[in-house]
């Protein structure tokens, strides 16, 4: 009984030995499967996630940048961004994106509409183009008054009636980019209409097409030209920056002003209200307008409580002053038309 006894007790410890052996082999590679998941977790980054939102709401992730701008672009109203970073990456919504309190509202076309919108409620703001560009605030601090240091460019002799493309010959260059009038006149889109008159009509061109007329003589007929061919000879030379303000409220000017930004205008020789003996009506192969042979443009370069400041191309003199209110009415009557950037 002894020597059974002992023979099953060496067996037990042969058997325990053996699976002590096999455990610890096991344990080992177990230690080493799990080491190497750690390493591999720590050498290789996430697949970079772009994400797709229909206004405020998420709608679908990729791993591509350009996936996702792709399935973006065959919607409306919606953008990318990188799921670690709320700057939007693209974004197929009009230029003024207007938030409150951090969500979409809605988007416009013009900044008036916007503006418009904005005002109906506390906490909203514009964006322009993106959601890290704000253009208006409605908890903006205005600055109570602004001058600015732009340079004053004449528009004589070469350019009579080239008021327009002088004012936005200031802007530009004070902005930092070096062009002239006379390339800018060059460019300016042009209507060739000819003037001609049956009866007591006019036909003519129309200054929302194109500059009207002779720009460098008075020896023959001319008039000048609106805020449309401004604004799009200007995105030439600042894409992505040209605001146009038409439409807008005068005093929505300052925000532009207050952030160190000139702006063109439309206003007229005497900066105040003009009688209505001073318009007349002409008909346009693009319909019939409205004119003034006092238009005129300056580039408005400060306000305070009682006065606006401007460069007239007319003048050497910087920063030539009107009464406020009289300079208001005179641009609210040539149809509130203003044009300025945002800085980049």
């Amino acid at each position: 009984m002894k020597k059974k006894g002992t023979i099953i007790f060496w067996i037990f410890i042969i058997v325990l030995a053996i699976g002590c052996i096999w455990f610890i082999k096991n344990f080992k590679e177990t230690i080493e499967v799990f080491e190497n998941i750690n390493i591999n977790r720590t050498n290789t980054q996430d697949p970079i996630i772009f994400e797709v939102y229909h206004k405020n709401a998420f709608i679908k992730s990729f791993k591509t940048k350009e996936d996702a701008i792709n399935f973006g672009k065959k919607h409306k109203d919606v953008y990318v961004k990188h799921k670690n970073n709320d700057e939007w990456i693209w974004n197929s919504f009009d230029p003024y994106i207007l938030f409150e309190n951090d969500k979409y509202i809605n988007d416009y076309d013009s900044f008036s509409d916007a503006v418009f919108f904005a005002k109906e409620k506390e906490g909203r703001k514009i964006f322009y183009l993106s959601n890290q560009n704000v253009i208006w605030s409605d908890s903006e601090t205005i600055k109570e008054k602004v001058l600015l240091d732009a340079p004053v460019i004449l528009q004589k002799p070469e350019l009579p009636r080239g008021c327009e493309v002088t004012s936005l010959a200031m802007l530009l260059n004070y902005a930092g980019i070096k062009v002239d009038k006379m390339e800018l006149a060059k460019k300016i889109d042009k209507d060739t209409t000819h003037l001609s008159k049956k009866g007591s009509r006019i036909y003519y061109g129309n200054p929302n097409d194109g500059f009207v007329g002779d720009m460098y003589s008075l020896k023959n007929p001319g008039y000048g030209v609106y805020n449309g061919p401004i604004e799009r000879l200007m995105k030439e030379y600042m894409p992505n920056q040209t605001v146009n303000l038409t439409g807008c409220e005068f005093e929505d000017l300052f925000h532009f002003l207050s952030k160190g930004q000139p702006v063109w205008a439309i206003t007229n020789t005497t900066y105040k209200k003009l009688d209505n003996s001073q318009f007349e009506i002409w008909l346009t192969p693009t319909g019939p307008v409205e004119i003034t042979y006092k238009l005129h443009a300056v580039l408005i370069t400060g306000y305070d409580e009682k006065y606006v400041y401007f460069n007239d191309p007319f003048y050497s003199k910087k920063n030539i002053r009107a009464k406020k209110e009289d300079f208001k009415a005179a641009w609210n009557q040539m149809g509130r038309q203003a044009i300025s950037y945002v800085k980049q």
